[in-house]
């Protein structure tokens, strides 16, 4: 969903937002939170690890975190993400 769209649909935008992609879409997803609320970046399937121009007092508005997870390859194979899906699906992921 569009950042717009969220802000709209969702009462001023979404309260957080987990980030697959990482540093390309960084910012779409900080457009998409209202305040106050939060953005981890869990990923990199955008395979670029670094940003080259970020300004966090530009970027990230007011009232907003931003940060990162990251369990590496053992706990990514531990996690059941089917499991997951269908709690997204059901609204019963415990946040």
């Amino acid at each position: 969903m569009p950042p717009r769209a969220m802000r709209r649909d969702r009462c001023g935008g979404a309260d957080k937002v987990l980030e697959p992609v990482g540093t390309t879409t960084r910012g779409v997803s900080l457009r998409a939170v209202g305040g106050p609320g939060m953005v981890c970046i869990g990923g990199v399937a955008g395979d670029r690890w670094t940003s080259g121009h970020f300004e966090p007092m530009e970027a990230i508005p007011t009232g907003t975190l931003l940060t990162t997870c990251s369990g590496g390859v053992a706990g990514f194979m531990a996690m059941r993400l089917q499991r997951l899906v269908e709690q997204v699906g059901q609204g019963s992921l415990p946040l």
